[in-house]
């Protein structure tokens, strides 16, 4: 599902036990504000993070709502460091495509619009509106 999050800022972004979860608070150009939270993080990637994160798009999805090559490039980049290299082998990376083309992982990738850039993979992803 691709979330109406867009011109929502990234306000917060928490990691708990230890990095297996993470907690992203979101707040809307109109106060609304969301959680983010996914469980059992297998794979997470934030770059750019910034004094100001504003959001272009936020999908979260499992295969059902996303094709595969969307999956494989949300996949592939998160597994990359800051250079460009892959921390991952290919057996790895393949695993856990085919775990969320089978359901049993998520995926969450926030497209900015400026400033942070994250995806993560868990065993689920749940997002709540807050007041």
């Amino acid at each position: 599902m691709i979330l109406k999050l867009h011109d929502s800022s990234v306000v917060s972004i928490c990691l708990d036990d230890g990095g297996s979860s993470i907690t992203i608070m979101f707040e809307g150009v109109d106060g609304i504000k969301h959680e983010l939270k996914a469980v059992d993080v297998v794979v997470l990637r934030v770059v750019d993070m910034q004094q100001k994160n504003i959001v272009s798009r936020a999908i979260v999805s499992t295969y059902d709502k996303m094709s595969k090559e969307d999956m494989d490039y949300i996949i592939s980049w998160s597994v990359k460091d800051s250079e460009g290299g892959v921390y991952l082998n290919e057996s790895s990376i393949r695993d856990y495509l085919s775990k969320a083309i089978n359901g049993s992982l998520a995926v969450c990738y926030i497209e900015p619009s400026q400033g942070a850039e994250i995806a993560c993979l868990a065993r689920e992803i749940s997002i709540v509106k807050r007041n």
